[in-house]
């Protein structure tokens, strides 16, 4: 199995997966948990979905955890998971490229997750094939 040159490929769309969906939980858990201090120190209102930032915050908990679920899919090689990853990297990707306006910082990191997002569309897409599930 580590001979063949998707391998490498399904490893790294797995583990990035993951800590995409790790990312999430962690901020959706700060979202939720410093809520009056985040409303204080964000714009609230440029928030992508609400500008509630609790709801925000389950948001991407629930989302996290979706990835991360993905992603250790990816790595088991389930069909389901390679259907999840895509979806999911792509409205992750419609969601990063919100931030995009907002502060350079924010800014830069819409950016960072959009060619993560990428990384993952392209991998499952083209290396995560059925031929690739068969092991002689």
């Amino acid at each position: 199995m580590a001979g063949r040159p998707s391998y490498g490929w399904k490893t790294f769309v797995g583990i990035l997966l993951m800590v995409i969906g790790f990312v999430n939980i962690i901020e959706g858990l700060v979202g939720i948990t410093r809520t009056n201090q985040l409303e204080r120190t964000l714009n609230v209102d440029t928030l992508p979905i609400t500008s509630d930032v609790k709801t925000w915050g389950w948001i991407l908990l629930i989302w996290g955890i979706i990835l991360l679920m993905a992603g250790f899919g990816i790595l088991a090689g389930s069909t389901w998971a390679r259907v999840v990853a895509i979806l999911v990297a792509s409205v992750n990707l419609l969601i990063s490229v919100s931030f995009f306006g907002n502060h350079s910082a924010a800014s830069l990191w819409g950016f960072t997750l959009v060619l993560l997002n990428v990384f993952v569309i392209y991998g499952v897409a083209v290396h995560c094939g059925k031929e690739d599930e068969v092991l002689i």
